[in-house]
C-alpha cells in the first residue's frame, strides 16, 4: 500500500484595531475586506462579498484558503469608514498568522459626485456604479448587470448626487439611466477632483 502525506495548512486568522489617526480614538463603524494579490498582478482582487463591519475599533477575520495549483498567493486587507480615507495592508502569507494588524485611518473624503442631464440638470434616479479590480459589469435595456464579482452601485439622490468609500487602486465610474449614459475613468485615485460631474451621453438609436 502506497502511504501519502497530507500537509495541513493553517487558515489565516488576522484581527487587530482601527483608530483615528490623529486622535487615536477607536474608529465607531467601519468595514474590512479581505483580497488575494497573485503573482505577476498589479491589483489585488478583493472579496466584496465577504465584506465584513466591525465596530467600536476592533476587528477579527478569517481567511477563506485559496491556492492555484501548488501555489498559494498572498493576502490583503483593506479598512473603509465613512469619513475617512481607505487603508491598505502590506501583503502576507498564511504563514505569517495568526496575525494582529492595526490600522490608523486619516479624515478625508470618499469618491463623490453629481450626476446631470443632457440640459445640465442634476438627475435623480440614476445607477451609478464603481468597478475596480476585476469586477465586470454589463449593461442591458438600460440598467446595471453584474456580470462577474461584486462591483459598488448605488442610486443618486434627489440632488442627482451619488458617494462611494474612498479608494487607493484606478477605477472606473459608470452611470446608466433611461436617458444616457456616462463613464469617468480615474487612474490615480489621489489626484482625483473632490466631486465628479458627468453628464449622460444620449442612447444610440438604430432605425430601420
Amino acid at each position: 500500500d502506497k502511504e501519502f502525506v497530507i500537509t495541513m495548512r493553517r487558515v489565516p486568522q488576522i484581527s487587530g484595531a482601527v483608530v483615528d489617526a490623529e486622535t487615536k480614538q477607536p474608529i465607531a463603524d467601519f468595514t474590512v475586506v479581505h483580497g488575494t494579490e497573485r503573482r505577476g498582478s498589479t491589483l489585488p482582487q478583493w472579496d466584496e462579498r465577504e465584506a465584513k463591519r466591525a465596530t467600536q475599533g476592533r476587528y477579527e477575520i478569517t481567511f477563506p484558503m485559496y491556492s492555484i495549483g501548488s501555489v498559494t498567493p498572498a493576502y490583503r486587507l483593506r479598512v473603509e469608514a465613512e469619513g475617512y480615507l481607505t487603508a491598505v495592508s502590506p501583503p502576507f502569507g498564511p504563514q505569517e498568522t495568526p496575525l494582529v494588524l492595526d490600522f490608523e485611518l486619516k479624515k478625508g473624503r470618499g469618491v463623490e459626485g453629481v450626476i446631470l442631464s443632457a440640459d445640465g440638470k442634476p438627475l435623480a434616479g440614476v445607477e451609478v456604479a464603481l468597478n475596480a479590480g476585476r469586477e465586470q459589469l454589463g449593461v442591458r435595456n438600460g440598467f446595471l448587470q453584474k456580470n462577474f464579482g461584486k462591483p459598488l452601485i448605488v442610486t443618486t439622490d434627489q440632488e442627482g448626487r451619488f458617494r462611494f468609500p474612498s479608494q487607493v487602486d484606478p477605477y472606473n465610474i459608470v452611470a446608466v439611466h433611461g436617458l444616457g449614459y456616462a463613464v469617468a475613468r480615474v487612474d490615480d485615485p489621489r489626484a482625483a477632483p473632490p466631486e465628479m460631474r458627468l453628464e449622460l451621453k444620449p442612447w444610440g438609436r438604430v432605425e430601420g
